[in-house]
């Protein structure tokens, strides 16, 4: 099942449901596209947290790799990196210039579960 699925029979539609109201995208035209639908930008998140990553080192390494999918991606289309400013130095350090950091506190790298959700009209 696909994230648009879940949103649309189960959270989006049960908020219509209990507000008395359809679903936006329903009456509206207003959809989630799916994941694999063409895109104008990629988000992702820095990991940041000991709560999650207890071991530094496998933090370092973590953060590496992020990085490197965002350093890689950034090539084909743009990449908006959210983290918190006091992270950016350390991201910066990492990320090459084609990479967007936008001051959003982050804790992990869930991007798709905890980012932002687009919606088109």
């Amino acid at each position: 099942m696909k994230r648009r699925d879940v949103l649309a029979g189960a959270g989006i539609g049960a908020l219509g449901v209990m507000s008395g109201q359809a679903p936006a995208f329903a009456t509206d035209g207003f959809f989630v596209p799916a994941e694999e639908d063409p895109h104008e930008a990629t988000f992702m998140q820095w990991p940041v947290s000991r709560a999650v990553y207890d071991d530094r080192r496998f933090l370092d390494d973590m953060q590496e790799t992020i990085a490197e999918v965002a350093n890689t991606i950034s090539a084909f289309e743009p990449v908006i990196m959210l983290a918190s400013r006091e992270d950016h130095a350390l991201a910066r350090a990492k990320l090459t210039g084609d990479v967007t950091l936008w001051d959003i506190p982050t804790e992990d790298l869930w991007c798709r579960d905890a980012g932002p959700i687009f919606v088109v009209n």
